[in-house]
């Protein structure tokens, strides 16, 4: 059996070269024809699939090239990374001192390893100050891991590393921020802001305490030396495309766009992604937040403006908003019995009762709503606002968007299949926090996150994310993990919840673009769509599940064009 896209269409000239690659197996996620060993590509988009004596009437009409370099190779649909943040990885993974709990991965050489403990972080600091003894540089960086690794930073721990040199730590979840007092001063935080700015933490002396755990105040804090940083981006964002290129990445994401700088964002994406040098597209969506308080009621009318220049590889679409906070720093909002330790406590960034009318304007204009929503009681409010919306306006397939979805029950998954909602989901939520988390939520809720196999079971469409920086930007990791719930232990948590290796390939390819209405361009080997591949040296649904992660990747083949992965011992 072949698929042809038939010649005569637009885009279709006779003198342009056909390129057919041969494949040991081609997995295109198309029921209609689920494997196949031939591939016609032609101006960047897929020609034909099939075997390749049943292409041969078609690519005898063109002049052409059958290309065998991946005939001991296995292709699959580009790898769709449905939930990254560039920008912040960009200003994270590329900062030093790194003080994150978990090994980093590093693009161009070892992974950078991990801290274990908050005086161990301290210790980094310490020895960034003792290395420049007379710099007034700011020390920015990030990784820091309050649960895993003793309780939050304040300015007295960073004041007795340096009381001259300015110090700011993004958290490893990006929702918290830590500061001493000399960076405090330089950005001029007061009392008076944490009145106007949740998560901005006052000390016993009513001022400041350098803690800024909240979204909103996170940004306030760190913005003034994110701004700084992105004057030299380059090579920094040369390694988080170099990520991207490595895990067989065609499509990645932007969840959060305009929370640094809308006005530089958009330039940054366009000078980047555009670029015929980066094999890479993008589906960038707007933080609903910004641009709320940059334009008050024009915000619709101002995000609907930025797709105006949309083109094959920058893509804007969707809009985001913010229920709970971080399931990393445990601040998600969950259901009785709650937290067993009393000083964590639940962030609402966006109130339960002032929910549906945030997004209401946004319902209304047909937009695609993507929520961070972590915590079982936040998924709650989430599934009462998009009733709500429903009531207000009935939608068919507005693929209204879960993200993260740390916690949640039968009963919500079968709320979200009736309102119609899908979800993108973290499964490094199980592996890196499964066994963490379980002193502080309980084993069985612990072991419960991400409930991939509960999606399935109730036809809930489900795509899985890295959410770049907070975990490392690879699908095929995220595939393993979704499949087999290791914990760092290796113990299995909540075996019921795993899916089968083609459902989670699935969660990276075609649902990954069904999520991001994107479907109908990428996600599946199919006739019309681009040609996007990852090349793989053996097969995600034959090897042992234990083993997924481990399989090689060439590269990726992006508009019918090979690119081979850059190397990391460059």
């Amino acid at each position: 059996m072949t698929a042809f896209l038939l010649p005569g269409l637009p885009g279709w000239a006779q003198d342009e070269t056909l390129t057919v690659y041969i494949a040991e197996k081609i997995i295109t996620m198309d029921p209609g024809l689920p494997e196949a060993t031939a591939v016609a590509v032609k101006d960047g988009r897929i020609a034909a699939v099939g075997e390749l004596e049943d292409l041969q009437g078609l690519i005898d009409r063109f002049p052409h090239v059958v290309d065998r370099t991946f005939e001991n190779k296995i292709l699959v649909p580009g790898l769709i990374a449905s939930h990254e943040h560039p920008i912040l990885a960009a200003n994270t993974i590329t900062n030093r001192p790194l003080v994150a709990y978990y090994s980093t991965p590093n693009p161009f050489g070892t992974e950078i390893a991990g801290v274990a403990s908050k005086e161990e972080a301290l210790d980094r600091l310490r020895d960034a100050v003792a290395d420049d003894p007379g710099s007034t540089e700011t020390i920015f960086t990030w990784g820091y891991d309050s649960i895993a690794m003793g309780g939050h930073l304040d300015k007295s721990d960073l004041d007795a590393i340096s009381t001259t040199r300015p110090i700011i730590i993004w958290d490893a979840s990006v929702h918290f921020a830590y500061a001493n007092t000399p960076y405090l001063e330089q950005i001029g935080v007061t009392a008076a802001d944490a009145e106007r700015i949740p998560g901005i933490e006052l000390g016993p002396d009513g001022q400041p305490n350098g803690q800024f755990l909240a979204v909103d105040a996170a940004v306030f804090a760190l913005v003034p030396e994110i701004e700084k940083a992105t004057a030299d981006m380059a090579p920094a964002i040369e390694q988080v495309i170099a990520l991207n290129r490595q895990a067989g990445i065609t499509t990645t994401t932007e969840l959060a766009y305009g929370t640094v700088n809308p006005e530089f964002e958009q330039q940054f994406f366009n000078s980047y992604f555009n670029a015929p040098e980066t094999p890479l597209r993008i589906v960038i969506v707007a933080d609903a937040s910004t641009f709320t308080r940059l334009h008050g009621e024009g915000a619709v009318e101002a995000v609907s403006k930025l797709a105006d220049d949309n083109t094959d590889k920058v893509i804007f679409s969707g809009i985001k908003f913010f229920a709970d906070d971080a399931f990393l720093g445990l601040a998600m909002a969950l259901r009785e019995p709650g937290y067993f330790d009393p000083a964590l406590r639940a962030i609402w960034n966006t109130q339960p009762v002032d929910m549906a009318d945030a997004m209401r304007p946004w319902w209304e204009a047909g937009y695609r709503i993507h929520i961070h929503s972590n915590g079982d009681a936040s998924q709650d409010a989430v599934i009462d606002a998009l009733a709500e919306l429903q009531e207000i306006k009935p939608r068919f397939d507005h693929r209204f968007v879960f993200e993260h979805f740390g916690l949640s029950s039968l009963d919500q998954i079968r709320k979200m299949k009736a309102l119609g909602a899908v979800a993108s989901v973290n499964p490094s939520y199980v592996y890196l926090r499964g066994e963490l988390n379980a002193e502080y939520i309980g084993t069985n809720r612990a072991a419960q996150a991400a409930r991939l196999g509960t999606l399935v079971a109730n036809g809930v469409p489900a795509t899985i994310h890295s959410d770049l920086p907070v975990a490392p930007a690879e699908p095929l990791s995220l595939m393993w993990m979704a499949v087999n719930r290791f914990g760092q232990s290796g113990e299995v948590l909540a075996p019921a919840e795993r899916v089968s290796a083609e459902q989670a390939l699935r969660m990276v390819t075609i649902d990954a673009a069904y999520v991001l209405e994107m479907d109908d361009r990428i996600g599946s080997i199919e006739p019309g769509k681009h040609a996007d591949f990852a090349v793989l040296e053996e097969n995600p649904l034959e090897v042992a599940p234990e083993t997924i992660r481990d399989i090689e990747i060439w590269g990726t083949v992006f508009a019918g064009v090979k690119y081979p992965a850059p190397p990391k011992d460059r």
